[in-house]
């Protein structure tokens, strides 16, 4: 991880706020809230949600796909040097009770099978046939002075990067203070979905937290899972990850028969310090051959040639330092995190392995957060927090891929 980025990423994680909780209240790294959406934690990090559309990117053709990842990557771009951006993507089951309401009723006139071929869509659109539908939240976190100057960073960045969206044909628009809170509801407390209600001005009134309407009846952790209620809960983190993660990797995983939040948080660097960032790891590779090389000669007399490692590695960072000064991409510092929820310990372990399989192929490992699950709890969901200190420094073609 870059030196610089250390700093940055080090607001996020402040150990004031490592504080055992005391009641489930918390559990919620949340200071304040604000009537348009805004989050105010670790006392100066303010954070904005919006909410992004389906780019249908699976039936494009390939070079409609190649577009919407040059799109993605400049939208990546776009995002303010040295704060974090997180895309968050929520598979969850659906709410049989609102899919209900949505239905045609039969009224025999008719027009029946029309409204039956309508019901069949919004089945299929709303869980893909599978019960599961996808949620998908971008966040953008700052550290300003005050909520006036957050509101104003945000109203700049939410727009740019609104535009970016619309040119891939997604839809983007700001989460309200209700909805953001509702999806920390559906989380913390599930089977209370459809009792979800919040009025900031009422709440003003009557002086309550807003962390009393979300937060979790009962919470049990254990080393490496907790437990919400009846529903147990393991965060896992992406601690190897390949030069370049494809598209294919983040849809094998979002596309399992499993609720999960899966997020990509990412902090941008600029090009400058990318460039010397892989200078100075190629200088330190030929370094590090050179004296392998010498070593061999002293101990055999002849010229060994260069291990494939050594190789490999030089020709992964040539191209990330091409993508960089010739391709146009940019660097950012990235962290992938995935919580995924069962109705028991037993199907969380087996959906565990499932998930790990899914990435190892692609030269990915994602492991248990031990004795972190609440810090990576933090980090996974969309609060613009990064509290777990597993980062990587890839191109713009990761959060791309997501």
């Amino acid at each position: 991880m870059l030196a610089s980025e250390k700093k940055l990423k080090a607001r996020h994680r402040e150990k004031n706020y490592f504080k055992r909780p005391r009641s489930t209240q918390d559990l919620i790294p949340i200071d304040t809230v604000y009537p348009d959406g805004m989050f105010l934690s670790n006392g100066g990090i303010y954070s904005k949600s919006y909410r992004f559309s389906d780019i249908n990117y699976d039936t494009l053709e390939d070079k409609e796909k190649e577009g919407i990842i040059r799109a993605m990557k400049s939208m990546a771009q776009k995002c303010t040097f040295g704060e974090l951006a997180q895309i968050t993507l929520v598979n969850r089951h659906i709410n049989r009770e609102l899919l209900d309401k949505l239905q045609y009723p039969e009224q025999e006139d008719g027009l029946d099978g029309l409204r039956r071929e309508m019901n069949g869509i919004l089945e299929s659109q709303a869980g893909r046939g599978s019960g599961i539908i996808q949620e998908r939240y971008f966040t953008m976190s700052a550290s300003k002075p005050t909520a006036r100057e957050a509101q104003v960073h945000f109203d700049r960045a939410g727009n740019e990067i609104g535009l970016a969206f619309a040119g891939m044909g997604a839809q983007f628009t700001p989460v309200s203070l209700s909805e953001r809170l509702r999806i920390l509801h559906d989380f913390y407390r599930p089977g209370d979905e459809n009792y979800w209600q919040f009025d900031f001005e009422d709440h003003k009134k009557r002086r309550s937290s807003f962390k009393d309407s979300i937060a979790p009846m009962s919470f049990l952790p254990a080393p490496d899972y907790f437990k919400i209620g009846s529903r147990y809960v393991r965060v896992l983190a992406m601690t190897k990850m390949a030069a370049w993660v494809d598209d294919i990797t983040l849809t094998n995983l979002i596309g399992l028969d499993t609720e999960m939040v899966l997020s990509v948080s990412f902090m941008p660097v600029t090009t400058d310090e990318a460039v010397r960032h892989y200078q100075r790891k190629l200088d330190s590779l030929e370094t590090n051959s050179m004296r392998f090389q010498q070593k061999q000669l002293q101990r055999t007399h002849i010229a060994a040639p260069e291990p494939y490692n050594f190789r490999n590695e030089r020709t992964a960072m040539t191209d990330s330092l091409n993508d960089i000064t010739v391709r146009d991409c940019g660097l950012v510092v990235v962290a992938v995190t995935l919580a995924h929820m069962a109705g028991s310990l037993e199907k969380l372990d087996s959906d565990t392995e499932l998930i790990r399989s899914v990435v190892q192929g692609n030269n990915c490992e994602l492991n248990i957060c031990t004795e972190q699950q609440l810090d990576a709890i933090n980090t996974v969901l969309p609060f613009g927090l990064d509290r777990i200190s597993i980062d990587h420094s890839q191109t713009t073609s990761t959060p791309a891929a997501v």
